[in-house]
């Protein structure tokens, strides 16, 4: 059996309250950013890299996370990543609307949501997004756009073009259900914990 999902960790409190959330607790694993020269992510059932990551330890460790994924790893990114940390991509800032639920109630920062990818289908239109840091411009060749912004932009997207399987999005559910910002969060990060241990022996309680 291999270990619960490996969340990356650099310090940020509201990534120790998710990870230590009692209903979220036996699913993850904090992975301190400064310790992956030592930890073998092969060992876990998917590697998490939330917002608000330390992006410079990120790159310095680019090639781990890039022979884990060769080897057919589980690699989710979320948030912002302006440093090109995989090949073939390149993120943007963009206006963070974090106001719409109150002055534009009607216009969603996300306006987009391919329904069959399986994180997605369970779930309902307000539980699919929210907010999120910039976009991506660049994608790998081949990759699967999952969902854009209200400006046609690329928000989530996902390949399998590095060995496994790369999921990656402008959405910051780690950190926003940490700090509980975001009341109805749950479904989304209780769907994500599902997915991501799909093939997995899972958790009890989740």
């Amino acid at each position: 059996m291999k270990k619960p999902i490996g969340l990356v960790f650099n310090g940020v409190w509201s990534q120790h309250l998710f990870a230590e959330a009692s209903e979220f607790k036996k699913a993850y694993e904090l992975v301190y950013i400064h310790d992956l020269a030592d930890i073998d992510l092969s060992g876990y059932q998917a590697v998490v890299v939330p917002f608000q990551s330390n992006g410079a330890a990120m790159h310095a460790h680019r090639e781990q996370f890039l022979t884990y994924l060769a080897k057919g790893g589980f690699l989710a990114l979320f948030g912002d990543h302006a440093d090109g940390f995989l090949p073939d991509t390149q993120w943007e800032e963009r206006h963070v609307d974090n106001t719409w639920w109150k002055n534009r109630p009607d216009q969603p920062p996300i306006t987009w949501t391919d329904e069959s990818h399986p994180l997605y289908g369970e779930l309902a239109p307000r539980h699919r997004g929210w907010h999120h840091h910039g976009v991506y411009t660049q994608i790998p060749p081949g990759a699967r756009v999952v969902q854009k912004s209200r400006a046609d932009e690329i928000v989530t997207w996902q390949t399998d073009q590095f060995g496994g399987l790369v999921f990656a999005s402008t959405k910051d559910p780690i950190v926003e259900h940490g700090i509980r910002q975001i009341r109805h969060l749950h479904h989304y990060v209780q769907a994500f914990t599902n997915w991501a241990w799909a093939g997995g022996e899972m958790p009890a309680h989740v």
